[in-house]
């Protein structure tokens, strides 16, 4: 009677037991979450898994992020009123890339992951910032766009400074409006990055970590206001230059097979190689008798 019982005890705790395993997500579920934007902060990651070095290397990395992200921000902001084309024009397209950002950067984030989501949103910003210093530095005239017939020719003479202004007029606000849908999507990228991805700080430091970043980002912030009332086009060359740092530093964030083997404490893959370079590798790595032999042509 007591080894039935007992017996019984047994099945029910194995029971258990695989319905507890069964609910645990697996690695590739924790990195990308439910919605496959990486929403579901997992714990794969134990705090003694991610060693003091990764720990203080990603921390300069997302401060960098962070700090990027919130400069040109404000930088944007301050420049509404200078640059060219309605006051009101500007704001109300900054409006519409704040909304296009918020609502698409996840879906981005989740897609891409999370070296390539930044390296799109920083291209972006660096795109469409970089023609707007060409623009308004003189080195693209601004005229280009009637010639490809996107407004009316200017009423005013021919290469005159009035001219120039009416063509900027219709052009840098839409150049602007796309540098900062780049510039809200890497804000949202930072966030979704330092809140849900456990590769990035252990769960019992994050609160530092964001903090941390957080008060990098507005202390450089400080600086942006000053630099939107610099002349023409030193402002978009800031920007730019900020862009192109962060890009050069967003493209060293592991990638998504990376990602899954640092939650499952495997050892990082490398980059893939062309598929004729890896056979050859193959081949010199093994001896080349017996069964291991290559086929001959």
């Amino acid at each position: 009677m007591f080894d039935a019982e007992a017996a019984a005890i047994e099945a029910d705790g194995d029971s258990a037991s695989q319905r507890l395993m069964q609910q645990q997500p697996t690695a590739e579920q924790v990195i990308m979450g439910e919605d496959g934007a990486g929403s579901q902060v997992g714990s794969a990651q134990s705090d003694s898994e991610i060693s003091v070095k990764d720990y203080r290397l990603n921390l300069a990395k997302m401060a960098c992020m962070w700090s990027a992200a919130s400069f040109n921000s404000y930088l944007m902001l301050f420049l509404n009123k200078y640059l060219e084309g309605s006051i009101f024009l500007n704001f109300g397209l900054e409006g519409f890339a704040g909304l296009f950002g918020a609502c698409f950067a996840s879906y981005i984030y989740g897609w891409l992951r999370l070296r390539r989501s930044f390296m799109v949103s920083y291209g972006i910003t660096l795109t469409f910032g970089t023609l707007i210093f060409a623009f308004e530095s003189g080195i693209f005239n601004p005229r280009l766009i009637y010639m490809l017939g996107f407004v009316h020719e200017s009423p005013h003479l021919a290469e005159s400074i009035a001219s120039r202004d009416y063509y900027l007029a219709k052009l840098i606000p839409y150049l602007g409006f796309m540098t900062k849908i780049g510039i809200n999507i890497t804000w949202q990228n930072a966030y979704l990055a330092s809140f849900s991805n456990p590769t990035m700080f252990p769960a019992a430091k994050k609160a530092t970590a964001i903090g941390f970043c957080n008060f990098i980002a507005r202390a450089l912030t400080i600086c942006a206001p000053l630099v939107a009332e610099l002349e023409k086009p030193m402002p978009s060359m800031y920007l730019c230059t900020i862009a192109t740092v962060a890009l050069v530093v967003s493209s060293t964030f592991p990638t998504a097979e990376q990602e899954l083997a640092l939650l499952e404490g495997q050892p990082l893959p490398e980059e893939e190689d062309d598929d004729d370079e890896k056979e050859q590798l193959k081949f010199a790595k093994v001896p080349a008798t017996g069964e291991n032999r290559p086929p001959a042509k």
